[in-house]
């Protein structure tokens, strides 16, 4: 018998042979750590002898990249016997295939099928099963996935949480690219199960932490901004779930990034894929559990549910799961030296976004005492937060409201200094400035630029005195700000602080140039007592 089947895989390697050494069958050979392997009919299989759960099989074939690897597909009697041969050289019993019953309630002989880690599933056409296999039952911890037997030269059903070794296959047909992304998450830390697919890096965290500590955590490598994973289909929520149960923590739920940013929305209205710096893009993908969403305006972030099938529900910001980050190539940058040292740095309240450092600095103190006490990072220096785009507007808001919830905190209570001032040309107002002109943002060395007003996000009510709700990510309208006085003088604890990696070209733009732009036409035109001002 032993003889039939090296004689198999020498003909099927000769036909390889015929057909060129491709670059497959050249990692295939070059595969060590002692592991078995073998190249044949287009595919290179290696069979890992480690005793492992299913699920942790499942997301564990990285021995050559760029091919989607995944475990094995048995589709003929010729890769049965394959497989046999190669159990037999190391003596063992039983090993994972991919396949499996991903609809836990189908009966024993239904709906079994060939599964990846990617999440596409497609009918299984070949099941050699043993006399009175499968007959594992129903439910998640039943007996769902197909294992081959030595002694029986054929299948059986086993339950997933069984440890036994597994068997890799990587395919001519799955060929793509190798990008840096694939490397980087290849090489994450083995105790986060991840998985790469369609060309994005999906990482899950099991851990737990409220929803917007979650947020800001998808941080697991420089170079690429992460968030919160966005499920667009069916074969996402399938990877979605095989990671989730290849975790050892047995977290059910897990934060997605998908939420309500609008809380006053009706329960169905207005779910969007967000990250920490965008909010405005609909969720188009929203497998709710029956009845959900239901929350009114308390329950406005989705967390994806591991069950049958699986499912989103709406939970407050303040419930603790476990949290799915992705990474996409287009998000890729270079890794700077200021981006290293902003990971560095001691707040837990930091983010680094479109070459800038951004950080929460907690202490009480005047505007006129933060403007200036931003802590220099040599070689950079530090001012008060320039949010002259909605995005950064966002991630300002999204830095504070991850600090109370870290603290257990309510998300609506906290306002930041920030670099936005208002400098009159005249005073008592005798240039007409009052509510809404003359307004800047200013740097701690001094350069100021014109903050368009019509493009910041203030709420309506915004000028004047007594309580004002800001809107929209500067002071968002989550975030109130009491005792407002006067426009360039508030009352409240914290700043939010940023170094920038273009120091140079900040101050060319922002103040040699500054002349040249269409802002001077409008400047002079409202403040012509203005004009020679020395900060420009």
């Amino acid at each position: 018998m032993l003889d039939m089947f090296l004689q198999l895989i020498i003909l099927l390697t000769a036909c390889s042979l015929a057909m060129g050494i491709t670059d497959l069958e050249t990692q295939c050979n070059s595969i060590g750590g002692g592991l078995t392997h073998t190249y044949a009919n287009g595919s290179c299989y290696v069979l890992h002898l480690q005793a492992t759960k299913y699920f942790v099989a499942k997301a564990s074939c990285y021995d050559i990249l760029g091919y989607g690897g995944h475990l094995i597909h048995p589709k003929s009697s010729a890769e049965v016997n394959l497989s046999l041969s190669l159990m037999q050289t190391v003596s063992i019993e039983n090993m994972w295939l991919g396949v499996e019953q991903p609809d836990w309630n189908s009966p024993d002989n239904a709906g079994w099928y060939y599964t990846t880690p990617m999440g596409d599933y497609s009918p299984a056409t070949y099941l050699q099963w043993s006399g009175g296999e499968p007959n594992g039952g129903i439910g998640p911890n039943a007996e769902n996935i197909a294992a081959f037997a030595f002694s029986r030269r054929s299948y059986i059903d086993y339950a997933p949480s069984q440890t036994i070794p597994y068997f890799c296959q990587y395919e001519e047909s799955r060929k793509q690219l190798v990008t840096d992304l694939e490397q980087k998450c290849a090489s994450v830390n083995s105790s986060l199960t991840h998985v790469y697919a369609n060309g994005n890096c999906y990482i899950f965290h099991p851990q737990t932490a409220p929803y917007f500590v979650a947020k800001l955590s998808c941080n697991d490598f420089a170079g690429y901004d992460g968030h919160l994973a966005h499920l667009k289909s069916a074969n996402d929520t399938n990877m979605a779930e095989s990671l989730m149960r290849a975790s050892t923590a047995g977290n059910n739920y897990t934060w997605i990034g998908v939420e309500q940013p609008d809380w006053n929305a009706a329960n169905t209205v207005g779910w969007s894929y967000t990250t920490p710096t965008t909010e405005s893009v609909l969720a188009t993908y929203l497998p709710w559990l029956s009845g959900e969403p239901s929350g009114g305006t308390t329950e406005n972030n989705a967390a994806f549910s591991v069950g049958n099938p699986t499912n989103y529900q709406d939970f407050p910001y303040s419930a603790s799961f476990s949290y799915l980050c992705q990474y996409e190539p287009s998000s890729q940058r270079n890794v700077t030296a200021l981006e290293t040292s902003c990971n560095q740095l001691a707040t837990p309240n930091k983010y680094y976004y479109a070459g800038t450092c951004f950080f929460e600095s907690a202490s009480a103190a005047t505007y006129s005492a933060k403007k200036t006490a931003c802590p220099p990072m040599a070689p950079y220096y530090a001012s008060l937060a320039i949010l002259d785009t909605a995005e950064k507007r966002i991630l300002a808001r999204n830095i504070g409201k991850k600090s109370l919830n870290a603290a257990s905190s309510p998300v609506t209570n906290l306002a930041y200094w920030t670099g936005l001032e208002q400098q009159p040309a005249c005073p008592n107002n005798a240039c007409n400035e009052e509510p809404d002109k003359s307004w800047y943002w200013v740097d701690s060395a001094g350069y100021a630029h014109f903050a368009d007003l019509s493009s910041q996000g203030w709420a309506n009510t915004y000028f004047g005195t007594g309580t004002t709700t800001i809107n929209n990510n500067i002071y968002n309208n989550d975030i109130n700000n009491n005792n407002v006085n006067n426009n360039s003088n508030y009352n409240h604890d914290y700043n939010i602080n940023y170094y920038t990696d273009y120091n140079t070209d900040y101050n060319i733009d922002y103040d040699n140039n500054y002349r040249n732009t269409e802002y001077n036409t409008d400047y002079n035109s409202d403040y012509n007592t203005y004009s020679n001002r020395d900060s420009l």
